[in-house]
Parts: structure tokens; sequence; C-alpha cells
């Protein structure tokens, strides 16, 4: 399993729904096999409206893909108490000064019925993996959405990356910190290495103990920051 998180401010719960995007013609039906994990989407699409049309914040949503190799996801296909753990841990790596309850998220699995689709930048480390038009292959993957509003208290719901992600300088330590979540998820549920070859170019595997010491040290780091 490997992920990807972005900030967002509008289109997010839409896009899951219908899959219009400015680079493909097709529709959400036409691509991919919906399972709903938890969490509400109409629950996230009213609260990202409700952000927009009430705070002045750059951004209403954080957008997390985890993505799975079809061995991977044939294992924990037909459990969905097990997707909704994926789920529940994936959030208590990147939202570690929240509780769920605090959190409004939505997450759904999309399972591809066109396997290959062109790769279109995004400006992101994907940049690194593809190049622009190149056919690649599409997987099992799941989407989150989580809302900026935290539904207890007057503060932003703020992820550890939100103070690496968005910010080219930062891109590295962004990096790592994804990473680091990754191999500690595909440690504890057996899934696969989350560090792909760059390039050609191997990228060596951390043991869980320091992926748990590097986490624990961006934790404590972005107290300070957020």
């Amino acid at each position: 399993m490997i992920s990807h998180i972005t900030l967002g401010k509008s289109g997010l719960p839409q896009y899951l729904e219908t899959g219009s995007k400015k680079e493909s013609d097709l529709a959400r039906d036409d691509k991919d096999t919906r399972i709903a994990i938890s969490g509400s989407i109409d629950a996230l699409k009213d609260s990202i409206e409700w952000l927009n049309k009430n705070k002045n914040w750059k951004n209403s949503y954080y957008h997390a893909t985890l993505s799975f190799s079809f061995e991977e996801w044939d294992r924990v296909k037909d459990d969905p108490a097990k997707l909704d753990e994926i789920v529940k841990r994936y959030l208590e790596l990147n939202f570690p000064r929240h509780e769920l309850g605090e959190i409004c998220f939505h997450a759904e699995a999309h399972v591809p019925k066109i396997l290959w689709e062109k790769f279109h930048s995004r400006g992101n480390e994907l940049d690194e993996v593809y190049e622009e038009g190149e056919m690649v292959e599409r997987l099992p993957h799941i989407h989150i959405g989580v809302s900026m509003q935290n539904l207890r208290f007057a503060t932003q719901v703020s992820s550890v990356a939100s103070v690496y992600i968005g910010r080219t300088s930062k891109g590295k330590t962004a990096e790592i910190f994804k990473q680091t979540c990754d191999e500690i998820i595909n440690h504890e549920f057996g899934f696969s290495n989350a560090v792909v070859s760059r390039k050609g170019k191997s990228v060596k595997r951390n043991s869980c103990e320091v992926n748990m010491a590097t986490w624990q040290k961006f934790v404590e780091a972005s107290r300070k920051k957020l």
C-alpha cells in the first residue's frame, strides 16, 4: 500500500460520486465500482459547503488516496471491518492531535473497471515516477476525505502533514512523513513495501521501530508549528 494526501477547497464529494475530471470523459460508474467503508459523504459535503460559506480558509479539506496491489486488495476486499480498521489507523497516524469524534470524514473504495489510463502531471511526487501521457495501471484504492471543520471545538482539524504539504521547500520532508505512516500501516496489516523505485533507483526501507520513532518526532514537532 502507498498513499498520497493533498489539500482542497471544493469538489471532492462530487468527484467521488461522478468521477468527473478535465482529463477524462469517463464517468465514475464507467471507471470503478464504489464501495462505502465508513463516515458519511453527505456530512462531508455539508461540512465543506459550510466552511466555504462561513470561513475564509485557503483550503477546506484533506484528500487522501491509499493504493493497493491487486494481491493486497484480494486479502481485505471481503472484510468490511478490516477496511474500516485501515481507514481509522490512517486517520490516527495523520491526525494524532484529534480524536475520531472531532473529525468529519468519508471513506470509500474504488475497484477499477478501466485498468489503464494516461498519466497527467499534477505537480507532485508522482511526476518523478511517470512521464506525461504514459499508460499507468489503475489499482484498487481507498479515498478518504477529511473536512477541516472540527466537530467538537472551534479549532481547525490539522494533519501533521499540513505543516509540510503544499510547500515547495518542505516537499521532501512531507514525503518522509507520508512514507513513515505508510510503512507503519504496511507492517501492521502485512502489506507490501510502500517505498517504490524512483527512476530505477531503489529506496531503503526502514524498520518498524525506526518508523515509529520517526513518526513520534514528527508529531512532537508539529505541536510546535500547528
